[in-house]
């Protein structure tokens, strides 16, 4: 949990509520830019959302792939904006990191999705949402889902972003499930 953080649960019932709640993200983050750090075990629907993310930025899902051996990949938003997938899972130290160059954009506008982010949480910007998926006993499609963040950007984007995921999660139909904040 990060420090003074505002945040919520969610709950996604199958691989299209989590594609759908990141393509709501994106919504919700609409021209500016965002760092999210994602975590969890492999198989928790990191990379489902960041398809959803990256679709909702108008980027092709299909283009999106877990970065495990490349370490990052670069997709351009329309209008020129970056967009930076990164996975930090086969990273061994902090220099890793700054060869990689994912903080070195003066741009407000690039939205960086990080896996495995908290592995270098000293090192990320303190203005950054999180998110911690993790997979429902039980149910092998379900996921839940803890999002917080800091800084003013970031608790804006999170805000709006709850508001969209409590509109959807209203429709009995729907495969986004619970929001709660707290």
């Amino acid at each position: 949990m990060l420090c003074n953080a505002r945040g919520f649960c969610l709950r996604s019932r199958s691989p299209e509520g989590t594609y759908a709640a990141g393509r709501m993200l994106a919504e919700a983050i609409g021209p500016g830019g965002l760092t999210l750090c994602l975590s969890g075990p492999l198989g928790s629907g990191k990379t489902v959302f960041v398809k959803g993310l990256a679709a909702g930025l108008g980027i092709s899902p299909d283009g999106v792939v877990s970065p495990t051996f490349t370490l990052a990949h670069l997709h351009s938003r329309p209008g020129g904006a970056a967009f930076w997938h990164a996975d930090l899972y086969r990273l061994e130290g902090e220099a890793e990191l700054e060869e990689l160059g994912l903080f070195d954009f003066p741009s407000p506008e690039v939205v960086i999705a990080i896996e495995w982010g908290e592995r270098f949480q000293e090192l990320l910007p303190s203005e950054r949402m999180t998110l911690q998926l993790a997979r429902v006993v039980g149910e092998p499609d379900a996921r839940v889902a803890l999002a917080e963040a800091t800084g003013s950007g970031a608790v804006a984007v999170l805000e709006r972003w709850f508001a969209k995921l409590v509109t959807t999660a209203r429709d009995a139909a729907a495969e986004i499930g619970d929001v709660a904040w707290h």
